[in-house]
């Protein structure tokens, strides 16, 4: 992986200092300020504590969590992302952690599972404690997620930002290009276009098959045009389109 190296069984991404990914320059939405503003002074270190997020897919969650993850190593920090799975033991929240900043995302898995919601309250007090900076986000407002802890999600709740919402698919082509840029790559106009036709109809999806590009190497410094974009469809998407409708 280019941007990021798993701890093993951890779901635990640890993001590199130099890396390459969302930043908050290239977030596009039509609101919320105040939840963007949030973000980065907590990634800028102007803030400590932890807040947390809430939306659907397609609402800049993800991108938030990875742009706060890369301002913060970005200024020398040590930042990690954890994708909770209840199938896999959680990172250990106690003693001196190996970073300073942390995203967790997927709070909607960690809601009911007993494992998951002890390691989450324990870095919910690291950050209350000043020892961590933290950044949660869920599909679903935390007030009306069943939580196990009482203790917790009174924290959760009460540090929860206003809700995000799906982000305007006239938006989504500037988007798409932004992500290539950051990657290193120069989207095709055509191929924005062909892609926002033909592919997934998910701006998650989308911002995937252009990770996926860059991280497959030999597109990282060139222009990504129709063709290189359609196999990468078709590879990861085998049925989201017809042959004959691929053009």
């Amino acid at each position: 992986m280019s941007q990021s190296k798993v701890e093993t069984g951890r779901q635990l991404l640890l993001f590199p200092q130099m890396g390459t990914g969302p930043s908050f320059a290239s977030f596009r939405t039509d609101c919320l300020t105040l939840v963007v503003e949030t973000c980065q002074a907590l990634a800028f270190g102007m803030r400590s504590g932890y807040a947390v997020l809430y939306g659907p897919p397609g609402s800049g969650k993800s991108h938030l969590l990875r742009a706060a993850c890369q301002a913060w190593t970005g200024r020398g920090g040590q930042a990690a992302l954890w994708t909770p799975d209840p199938c896999e033991s959680p990172p250990e929240p106690g003693g001196s952690l190996p970073y300073e900043f942390l995203a967790i995302e997927s709070l909607d898995l960690v809601a009911g599972d007993s494992e998951l919601e002890r390691a989450c309250f324990g870095f919910v007090l690291a950050a209350q404690q000043g020892r961590l900076r933290l950044l949660l986000a869920a599909r679903t407002p935390p007030a009306a997620l069943p939580w196990k802890l009482p203790d917790l999600a009174s924290r959760l709740v009460a540090m929860t930002l206003p809700g995000l919402t799906p982000v305007a698919e006239s938006l989504w082509p500037e988007i798409l290009e932004s992500r290539c840029e950051e990657r290193g790559m120069r989207l095709e106009t055509a191929a924005s276009r062909w892609l926002m036709q033909h592919g997934p109809r998910r701006l998650e999806t989308l911002l995937g098959v252009v990770d996926a590009l860059a991280d497959r190497g030999g597109a990282v410094g060139r222009k990504i045009t129709i063709p290189r974009i359609r196999r990468m469809v078709l590879q990861k998407h085998p049925a989201t389109s017809s042959p004959s409708g691929l053009r």
